[in-house]
């Protein structure tokens, strides 16, 4: 049964597409969790703040949303309705829907895919793929870790991928921290 779940999650990310919201955020929800996010992501040649959160209302239900601070006028909002797919002892899986883009303007529909594996009680890797739905052309997609460091506080590391069709990126490191309340 765990075999399936990954080669089904697997799959899935190939065909189907999370939310590309920038600040990592998590697919274990339960009513009453709530986290801050803050991540720094560098890329080739640029930089970004993100800062967001991460909200639990029912065992099933969850919302995120963050905020991208480039600098620029490519300050972007991403806002977004989580459900969880599966729930297992260490593996945990969630779809997404939201909207993405320039706040106040430019919004366009995403949807996606996030899931996690728990490796240890302080140690967990995640992967996520999404697309925005308005051009197909906004695919992104991370792979990352979170080590837990206090029970309440999590450094998170990982790679993101924005592939677009008119702009060849190789992708941007991410380093965040994760406080849950």
């Amino acid at each position: 049964m765990k075999r399936l779940l990954v080669v089904v999650m697997v799959l899935s990310l190939a065909i189907v597409i999370t939310v590309p919201v920038s600040a990592f955020t998590t697919a274990n929800m339960r009513p009453g969790y709530s986290a801050l996010l803050f991540s720094l992501q560098k890329g080739i040649d640029n930089t970004c703040l993100n800062l967001g959160f991460d909200l639990g209302l029912t065992y099933t239900v969850g919302l995120e949303g963050a905020f991208v601070y480039t600098g620029e006028e490519h300050n972007r909002l991403d806002l977004g309705l989580k459900f969880r797919l599966t729930e297992l002892r260490d593996f945990n899986m969630v779809g997404k829907v939201g909207f993405h883009g320039a706040p106040l303007k430019n919004w366009r529909t995403s949807i996606g895919l996030q899931a996690e594996k728990s490796f240890t009680s302080f140690f967990k890797g995640f992967i996520g793929a999404g697309v925005t739905i308005k051009d197909w052309s906004g695919l992104a997609y991370m792979l990352g870790a979170e080590y837990l460091f206090t029970p309440t506080t999590a450094l998170q590391f990982g790679v993101k991928r924005h592939c677009r069709s008119t702009k060849k990126d190789i992708g941007q490191l991410v380093v965040g921290i994760r406080a849950q309340f």
